[in-house]
């Protein structure tokens, strides 16, 4: 039988979230309440790939959320305070 320190010890411990199982080709629910409709992070690092090599420069986190959903990143004009992007969100809030 454990005792009481032994059984507080292991609540007490803590560890780090991990998503090893996920991968750029895992199906990500969009949300919980449509089982048909995914996010296809696939598209999104591929894009995302493509503004990298364009540009040559490190990018913000803002700019890696907006740049992976250009619906064109092959031929879209990206210059910062002058052009409009064409983009495709998976979804709006």
């Amino acid at each position: 039988m454990l005792s009481a320190r032994s059984v507080a010890r292991v609540s007490r411990t803590r560890g780090l979230a991990t998503v090893a199982g996920l991968t750029r080709d895992s199906k990500v629910h969009m949300n919980n309440h449509e089982d048909h409709t995914f996010i296809n992070y696939k598209q999104n690092v591929k894009n995302l790939d493509i503004v990298k090599s364009r540009l040559n420069r490190p990018l913000t986190y803002a700019e890696k959320i907006l740049y992976s959903h250009l619906d064109q990143p092959e031929t879209q004009d990206i210059e910062r305070g002058v052009s409009y992007l064409k983009l495709r969100p998976d979804r709006v809030a």
